[in-house]
């Protein structure tokens, strides 16, 4: 193609504006982030329509800077448009829908509606599950991130067993000394500190009920 043949509404144009946005952001110029991601996102509105698969990473992207910052009002309609795309266009079990199960989850989670990121987390894991396998280190990350959820609520039963599956299918496909394993082995390390400090506060408890009965 011919240099200059490209109009400034071509999608292809996007990537430019995307990669630019990218160096905003990781230089803190969340403004100029997000004027170049909206620009990004309009034209693919405009030149392939609202209901095209193509739209989901302008659209994630965006809502990607809206969480940052959290402006969770903003984010959630784009999260919830990116699954929508992808659950009308997709099979139900794509990975992809998966991770935008995990994006809206994220929001969920951080705004502390957990039985919503739950339902999220849930249904994601499952699709990891049967699309890619029980071994699969994104199946490991989806058993991850539910049971992240699930010790921030200190349901540390449901945790432990996620927690510990997560980490033994890191160490079977990334090695011993993969930076994912060894993040694995820190929740669960986490948890058991958090699950003994609970043991020894309510041991103190009892021994000071026991003395003043």
């Amino acid at each position: 193609m011919r240099a200059g043949s490209w109009s400034a509404s071509c999608p292809e144009t996007t990537v430019g504006i995307d990669n630019l946005a990218k160096l905003y952001l990781e230089m803190e110029r969340y403004e100029d982030a997000e004027c170049l991601y909206l620009r990004s996102l309009k034209i693919h509105e405009q030149q392939l329509g609202n209901d095209c698969i193509d739209l989901v990473p302008s659209l994630n992207k965006l809502a990607d800077l809206y969480r940052l910052l959290q402006r969770y009002e903003e984010a959630e309609p784009l999260y919830t448009t990116a699954l929508t795309l992808c659950e009308r266009h997709l099979t139900p079990d794509c990975p992809y829908t998966a991770r935008c199960r995990d994006n809206l989850a994220n929001l969920y989670y951080d705004t502390s509606r957990f039985t919503d990121a739950e339902l999220q987390l849930v249904n994601a894991l499952r699709s990891y599950e049967r699309q890619l396998g029980e071994e699969h280190p994104q199946t490991a990350q989806g058993l991850n991130n539910l049971a992240s959820l699930y010790y921030r609520t200190e349901d540390y039963e449901r945790a432990e067993p996620l927690y510990i599956k997560a980490l033994k299918i890191y160490e079977r496909q990334m090695g011993p000394e993969h930076h994912y394993t060894a993040q694995g082995a820190n929740n669960l390390a986490v948890l058991y500190y958090k699950i003994g400090a609970m043991r020894r506060q309510n041991t103190v408890c009892t021994g000071a009920s026991d003395q003043t009965a």
